[in-house]
């Protein structure tokens, strides 16, 4: 279906690279919104408005902290909050209506 890949992290840019690294893939994101490279973290609206640059509203947004996720919604994401009993796989299903399992087929953002 074309779906595309973003990260949106508060991590340093040379810790998520570092991650990265590791795996099999290597590098799996079509974009990347880094906080210290933007000078503006989640859940600030500066954040939020750089990541509208990458990826169009409407995309999904997942987090673990729920006040960004209201953050991103308010900036017209659709979010997730991955919480410890959220069903993300379930979740991302439903809004997708896509086997998320196949390589590639899912949003993080």
């Amino acid at each position: 279906k074309g779906i595309k890949v973003c990260v949106a992290t508060n991590f340093f840019s040379e810790w998520l690279e570092a991650l990265l690294a590791t795996l099999d893939g290597g590098d799996i994101f079509d974009a990347k919104v880094i906080s210290a490279e933007i000078k503006a973290a989640k859940p600030e609206r500066r954040f939020y408005e750089v990541l509208l640059e990458k990826a169009p509203k409407g995309s999904i947004f997942i987090d673990d902290q729920e006040r960004n996720c209201d953050a991103a919604r308010e900036a017209g994401f659709r979010s997730i909050w991955a919480h410890p009993a959220c069903p993300l796989e379930e979740e991302l299903r439903r809004m997708l209506d896509v086997d998320i399992t196949a390589p590639r087929e899912a949003v993080v953002h």
